[in-house]
């Protein structure tokens, strides 16, 4: 059956988060940029700080099996590979406007030929710690969510990357997650 999202309120343990928070800073620290073009006005579209987590990180085979289990319940895509986990921080006055995850697949690289087709995002700070930064999923009807259960420390959403989302405006205090998303071959139509 199909949805839009699927929120797994305390996926994942506070002391794990906390333990990703505290290891982002063994990873180069980078602005975020935007794949949808190639002179974006970051002040506009996307403004945060970004850290990517090796393939190999002990995170990654728990985040596989969470999404592996979501993929066959919910959304019965052909998934075949995962990219580096990425760790993000919005301060205030940071933010990502409405976008989608999915892009054309590189012809190169180090995934050809694949796309981007399930979005994952856990969350590393609990809410009371920060004010604004709010996820909002367009569904294919366009219809606005706001995921209330994806709030807290450990909280984790899946929903498929050719959705529109957005995260609005932190308007104080620090919001940390670690963001992924799951690949494979371009959907095609099956008779």
């Amino acid at each position: 059956m199909y949805k839009p999202y699927v929120a797994m309120p305390k996926a994942v343990p506070e002391n794990l988060c906390d333990a990703m928070v505290k290891e982002s800073t063994e990873y180069d620290e980078h602005l975020a940029g935007v794949m949808w073009k190639k002179e974006a006005d970051l002040k506009k579209d996307r403004n945060s700080n970004v850290r990517f987590y090796p393939l190999d990180h002990w995170v990654v085979p728990k985040l596989c099996e969470i999404a592996s289990e979501v993929n066959k319940q919910y959304y019965n895509f052909e998934i075949s590979n995962l990219q580096c986990p990425q760790f993000t921080e919005y301060k205030k006055g940071q933010h990502y406007k409405w976008h989608r995850d999915i892009y054309p697949p590189e012809p190169d690289g180090p995934y050809p030929g694949l796309i981007r087709k399930l979005s994952m995002c856990i969350q590393l700070s609990n809410f009371d710690k920060y004010k604004g930064g709010n996820l909002f999923i367009k569904d294919m009807d366009n219809k606005q969510h706001k995921p209330e259960n994806f709030k807290d420390k450990g909280d984790l959403i899946i929903f498929p990357s050719f959705l529109l989302h957005q995260i609005t405006e932190v308007k104080g205090g620090k919001r940390n997650s670690l963001v992924c998303w799951f690949m494979g071959q371009p959907f095609r139509w099956i008779d």
